[in-house]
């Protein structure tokens, strides 16, 4: 039997899909909504007797070579490795790589590398010492560590360099890995003197880092992140979701926070179910990779994110992906990751009882102005209806207008005009600033 057979004999196609699109018993089949192209009612069918899938809507299909190539928009040779891993199969042969898949299986390697002589030197050296009495002091316990591979980058210039370079790897790779910076005498290490969170993709495969600082005060930032490589793309990547995507599977819904340490304090706290996007706005990568897993998230961002344009186009893309959204509200005024560290119970309270994000803005939009007058009336209008027009459900869309209506003591009709004028406002081509008027002539 040949490597392939073997892999496919090995390697059931049901499970290897339902890891990333929910499917659900449809006869002898399975269903469920295709993860390459946008559709509201599944046409994905996976066949466990055949092994094989096939999507009615866009046409794709194929075996698990197939669907983990489309999905991760991987090589074949790469695709070939990451099934016989799973399916402990060793290899005979296997085809050659491109130049850009070496280049990525070397950063790869390199990565491993360096995030476990981080994790080494947290745990057992004393060099990090400090590092480990800061993280108790947070509540961060060695399971912890070893859960989310937490590491030390020493207070060196070169410790990591002499490293991967006694591993054989020249300068030439180690300056496209990011975690090098050539400076005037050469390569130096970009992490020095922090706590290192090991940054993975879904399936586990450390491809980037984030760095904090252990100085109180210091004049550098407080984190610093790998720069963008052929490995990592800042804004596809889910801090966390390797550890907790069958949390979130299980709960049926994604807790989304702002920083690594918020997500570890919820996961420790008891709410398993969440991950970090590394900032205050989802991006279209990150909410379709979120759709895998779920349709369901709840926002435990900055209680001034949702005010924030970044942040409501992400909302807007989770929104026409049909998913539905939630916002934790009951911590204002702190973090997840000290509410979940002093205060667990309130921490879970507030992400179960999360409200629907476009009620939180309605919300949020009356409590601050006065609905009563007329000036009070005009700024909700211009906080809510910028959000109202971009709701992609009708139905949805006209339920919030009836809501608002009521609470401003508005028709209807005026609301609905007032709705149109901020589409036409959101379509019309903005000016540049820097443009300069016409010279007359």
């Amino acid at each position: 039997m040949t490597d392939l057979a073997q892999i496919k004999d090995k390697v059931n196609i049901v499970d290897l899909i339902s890891e990333s699109v929910p499917l659900k018993k449809a006869g002898r089949n399975y269903k469920g909504l295709c993860p390459f192209h946008g559709e509201r009612s599944p046409s994905f069918v996976v066949s466990p007797e055949r092994q094989i899938w096939h999507c009615f809507g866009c046409g794709k299909g194929g075996d698990v070579f197939t669907f983990l190539m489309e999905l991760d928009r991987l090589e074949f040779p790469e695709a070939l490795k990451i099934l016989a891993d799973r399916a402990g199969i060793k290899l005979e042969s296997r085809p050659a790589l491109s130049g850009q898949q070496a280049l990525r299986e070397k950063l790869l390697a390199m990565h491993h590398l360096s995030q476990e002589l981080y994790s080494y030197l947290l745990v057992k050296h004393s060099v990090a010492s400090h590092a480990r009495d800061y993280l108790k002091e947070r509540g961060v316990t060695s399971a912890i560590i070893k859960s989310f591979s937490l590491g030390y980058a020493p207070e060196s210039w070169d410790t990591l360099y002499k490293f991967l370079h006694k591993k054989g790897f020249d300068d030439t790779i180690l300056e496209k890995s990011g975690l090098l910076i050539r400076g005037n005498r050469g390569l130096y290490d970009r992490f020095r003197g922090r706590v290192m969170f090991a940054l993975k993709n879904y399936r586990g495969e450390t491809i980037a880092f984030s760095g904090r600082t252990l100085i109180k005060d210091a004049r550098e930032a407080k984190y610093i992140n790998s720069p963008e490589t052929p490995l990592y793309t800042k804004g596809d990547t889910l801090f966390a979701l390797d550890v907790t995507r069958d949390a979130i599977r299980k709960a049926g819904y994604a807790v989304i926070t702002e920083g690594e340490f918020d997500a570890i304090s919820s996961f420790h706290s008891g709410v398993a179910n969440v991950v970090a996007i590394k900032g205050s706005a989802l991006t279209e990568a990150q909410v379709k990779l979120l759709k895998r897993f779920t349709e369901r998230i709840v926002l435990a961002l900055d209680q001034d994110a949702a005010g924030d344009a970044a942040s409501r186009r992400g909302i807007e893309i989770a929104d026409s992906e049909g998913m539905e959204i939630k916002v934790a509200v009951g911590f204002s005024g702190k973090d997840p990751d000290e509410v979940a560290r002093e205060n667990p119970g309130l921490w879970k309270k507030s992400v179960e009882e999360a409200v629907p994000y476009f009620d939180f803005v309605i919300n949020s939009a009356f409590s601050r102005f006065d609905s009563k007058e007329a000036f009070g009336k005009k700024k909700i209008s211009e906080e809510i209806l910028p959000t109202l027009v971009k709701i992609s459900n009708s139905i949805v869309q006209a339920h919030y207008l009836k809501l608002v209506s009521q609470r401003l003591s508005i028709s209807e009709e005026k609301l609905i005009e007032a709705l149109g004028q901020t589409r036409l406002k959101d379509r019309r081509p903005q000016k540049d600033p820097a443009e300069k008027p016409p010279e007359k002539i």
